[in-house]
Order: structure tokens, then C-alpha cells, then sequence
């Protein structure tokens, strides 16, 4: 697929780049979690659920592309994981962000934004008409990232500590 900022490209995920992909889940995973909820053996227990949630996914739970950002350097930078899920009341076919993930040090360079625009544009020509993702109200980074580019709350999962 085409990517519109100079210095980076972005490849139809292969076999090679399984563990670098599965690195940016397990990632992302442990970065949807509050600071308070980061305790000793937590990490273990979020990277395996993570894990198994993409071996799911990726053995065919729902139609799925993985692709990774790849610097022109041949670098990998990050990934966008697309799939096809029915909206939650109406049913509908809809263009599902997996996961997203730039590595820290390509950060602050606007590739989210771009990967951003990557997963309008496979939206769009498989004929969906809405996108959605999932983010932990913790990364914030990423809300903003995704209210700038026009993107609205639809749901709200809360959570109480007992």
C-alpha cells in the first residue's frame, strides 16, 4: 500500500516479521493499562492475553492485514492491523483497527496519523463505510491522535476496583 510520508514504506506483513509484530501487540496491550493497574506479574498475564487474542485473530477469527512500517532503511517502525467487524447494534460490516502501534523512537514524527490515513484508505476500497478502534482511556497520546483526525467516543467500558 502506498504511504505518504517520506522516508518510510509500508509491506504486506510475511513470516519474518511474526515476532516484531507480535512485540508491537504485546506493546500496545500493556499500554492500554493505568498506571495503577501496572503491578508485579501483570505484564505477564496482559502479554499472554494479548498473545492469544492475535493467534485467534490471525488463525482466522475475522478476515484480517497486518502490514508493517519499514523505514526506507529497511527498519521496522511499526505496524497497522486491519479487520472487518460487525458493529456492535447495527450489525454492519466495518473497517476494524487491531492494533496500531509506532515504536518509541519513530514517535512524534506524524506516522500514527499517517497509518491513520493508511486505515481509512483500506476501509474505503473494501467498500465499508465506518471505521472503528478500541483504546485505552490511559494512552492519551493516542486519543488525541484520533479525536484530531475526526474520530468520536461511541462507547464507554467503565471498571470499579473492589
Amino acid at each position: 500500500m502506498e504511504f505518504d510520508l517520506p522516508g518510510f514504506w509500508v509491506k504486506v506483513a510475511d513470516d519474518s516479521d511474526y515476532a516484531f509484530a507480535m512485540e508491537c501487540v504485546e506493546e500496545s496491550a500493556w499500554n492500554t493499562l493505568e498506571e495503577g493497574q501496572r503491578t508485579p506479574g501483570m505484564r505477564e498475564k496482559v502479554i499472554a492475553q494479548a498473545r492469544d487474542q492475535a493467534v485467534r485473530i490471525m488463525d482466522g477469527d475475522m478476515p484480517n492485514d497486518l502490514y508493517v512500517l519499514m523505514t526506507d532503511g529497511d527498519e521496522r517502525a511499526g505496524i497497522l492491523w486491519m479487520g472487518v467487524m460487525k458493529h456492535s447494534w447495527t450489525g454492519a460490516d466495518m473497517g476494524w483497527i487491531l492494533d496500531i502501534f509506532v515504536a518509541e523512537r519513530f514517535r512524534g514524527q506524524g506516522l500514527g496519523g499517517a497509518l491513520m490515513r493508511l486505515a481509512e484508505r483500506w476501509t474505503i476500497e473494501r467498500g465499508l463505510t465506518s471505521l472503528g478502534l478500541a483504546v485505552g482511556a490511559a494512552n492519551m497520546a493516542a486519543v488525541h491522535l484520533y479525536e484530531r483526525i475526526g474520530m468520536r467516543v461511541e462507547t464507554l467500558q467503565m471498571r470499579k476496583d473492589l
